[in-house]
């Protein structure tokens, strides 16, 4: 479905199975909160799997000039360096997202 509207897709892990499961079920009770941080957190986490893997956007993420513009542009000197030490885990690991 995602596809089908243009969105990325995203990586649902056999470990978060009955999560998801549980999130659709209360959709379908018009509560969308659970799917939806459940769906924003794989997103989240695939585009930082696919930022490490790729050398273009693992080093562009890296770089000085980067670092400037989302400190400046998001003031959260620490949410920027907790996402490098994401991207250079993940870059060392053979794990899926």
């Amino acid at each position: 479905m995602l596809k089908i509207h243009d969105f990325p897709s995203i990586c649902i892990r056999p470990s978060e199975r009955e999560e998801y499961i549980n999130a659709l079920k209360e959709g379908n009770h018009e509560n969308y909160i659970p799917l939806v941080d459940l769906l924003i957190q794989r997103m989240l986490a695939t585009f930082t799997y696919i930022a490490a893997k790729s050398t273009t956007m693992y080093h562009g993420m890296l770089s000085n000039e980067y670092r400037s513009w989302f400190i400046n542009e998001l003031s959260d000197e620490d949410f920027y360096n907790t996402m490098v030490d994401s991207l250079k885990h993940i870059r060392t690991t053979d794990d899926d997202p």
